[in-house]
């Protein structure tokens, strides 16, 4: 991109030269102002409308999205790191229906025509959003094209200022026929994350246990809501439930509210009511910085409390 240095003479901002002014940009979060900013001349017009105007908020449908659009993510990476909220869902993301750049689909037409490649979005699902590297929030309620613990696993490093997550799987839809990266729960970390919200809507059990290995053991330091529903763990699986590893191993730093809701038993069978007391005592511990605490078992377990 090359603009007239005359261009930039009539204020600070347009004296800097166009790499300077580029970040710039980058660092706007507001289309409003962005557009304000867009007005004041051609310059930052050329530079504001094309590569940032439209790239702050993503509402996509993966029902109706091309395939091309997910490619176009891929090829054009320094666009996605635009993007600061990003709403995926299966029929009809928000109120205000689909928006997203067409430039995007542009782009991966023709990187598919060059490839002459037309694999299926579960393919390229997790590599397009490991390209949202600007990400502040990710709404994500649509059929599990991939595994749970790997959309954790891929904003985790690739996010690093994401504060804000919602993942509603609708379905369960097979991946056994994709390779995942190797999930290192103990690594995972979201510097930034202030709420978490999973609903797990009976989705493979191992994927669940990962899940809650990642909550248990990874780095979430200014988590501040943590609601974990629709949770179904295989109660012919040995070992403690999941449920059971978090409240025993999870040390939340700021966190003010769990909520667990468990279509399966809470505790292991054969765990006393000694035990169980101890396990919710040393949660508490813990956080003792909690204000809300409510674990809700279809098994009949119930524990509901607003802390002090």
């Amino acid at each position: 991109m090359f603009i007239c240095k005359e261009q930039y003479s009539t204020s600070l901002l347009l004296s800097l030269p166009p790499e300077l002014v580029e970040p710039i940009a980058a660092d706007i979060d507001s289309p409003a102002d962005l557009l304000n900013l867009a007005l004041t001349c051609k310059a930052l017009h050329d530079i504001i409308v094309p590569f940032h105007l439209h790239f702050r908020k993503l509402s996509i449908s993966t029902s109706k999205t091309p395939l091309a659009f997910w490619y176009g993510i891929i090829v054009k990476s320094r666009l996605a790191s635009c993007f600061r909220t990003v709403h995926v869902a299966h029929n009809k993301p928000d109120e205000q229906g689909d928006f997203y750049p067409s430039i995007l689909v542009q782009e991966g037409e023709a990187y598919l025509a060059r490839t002459g490649t037309f694999p299926q979005i579960r393919h390229v699902l997790r590599d397009a959003i490991s390209r949202f590297t600007g990400l502040v929030k990710f709404n994500y309620t649509a059929w599990q094209w991939i595994p749970t613990s790997q959309i954790l696993w891929t904003l985790s490093t690739s996010c690093p200022l994401i504060q804000e997550v919602i993942l509603r799987q609708i379905g369960d839809i097979s991946t056994s026929n994709i390779t995942p990266p190797e999930i290192q729960s103990s690594l995972v970390s979201f510097p930034s994350l202030q709420s978490l919200i999973v609903d797990f809507n009976h989705i493979d059990n191992n994927d669940v246990v990962l899940c809650f290995e990642i909550f248990s053991v990874g780095r979430f330091p200014k988590l501040k809501a943590l609601r974990l529903r629709k949770i179904y763990i295989n109660p012919n699986k040995p070992g403690p439930p999941a449920t059971a590893v978090l409240m025993n191993s999870a040390t939340l730093p700021q966190l003010l509210e769990l909520t667990l809701a468990v279509h399966s038993n809470f505790y292991s069978r054969d765990m006393t009511n000694e035990a169980k007391a101890d396990m919710a005592y040393g949660f508490l511990a813990r956080h003792p910085q909690l204000e809300s605490l409510a674990v809700l078992s279809y098994a009949g377990e119930f524990l509901a409390a607003s802390l002090p």
